[in-house]
């Protein structure tokens, strides 16, 4: 969004800055202050300058890029967790059975009790798991993004 010059003008007007801050060197608190007049004169003489982007839109700037379209990735968040929750149920249900041989086995317990206690926890495993997967998707999604814009992501230790 460009800033036009009334828009300036008009926050100027609003502008009044009283403060203090530590001048180490005296060792003491400096009392400054700028008034509206001071903040409409920065905003003369910047637009006083030629625009020199009148004939071409104004560069964006590249991470801008990668923030709104992860903002759009993001939005699609909800759905996507719900099929990866349906997915991952399936995926869990097929091993179900083994499961919970293996938790008689190791908690000598019934096989009613494991049965509802796996049955208890599938809900939060699942989400839990979805949760992760839609984690490990986005952040490939805005890695390769970052990537192909050529924009250099810190390293990870």
């Amino acid at each position: 969004m460009r800033v036009t010059k009334p828009m300036a003008l008009h926050f100027a007007e609003k502008m009044g800055l009283e403060a203090t801050y530590l001048d180490e060197d005296v060792e003491e608190f400096t009392a400054i202050s700028a008034s509206e007049d001071m903040a409409a004169m920065e905003v003369e003489s910047l637009f006083s300058n030629p625009d020199t982007y009148i004939t071409e839109d104004d560069p964006q700037d590249l991470t801008i890029v990668v923030i709104q379209k992860a903002q759009e990735w993001h939005k699609q968040r909800k759905p996507r967790l719900m099929e990866l929750r349906d997915l991952i149920r399936e995926e869990m249900m097929e091993s179900r059975s083994q499961e919970i041989e293996t938790m008689i086995e190791e908690e000598d317990i019934s096989e009613e009790t494991a049965s509802a206690t796996w049955d208890d926890s599938l809900k939060a495993r699942t989400l839990a798991q979805a949760k992760s997967r839609w984690d490990e998707e986005y952040n490939a999604k805005v890695v390769t993004l970052q990537e192909e814009l050529g924009l250099s992501t810190p390293e990870q230790d």
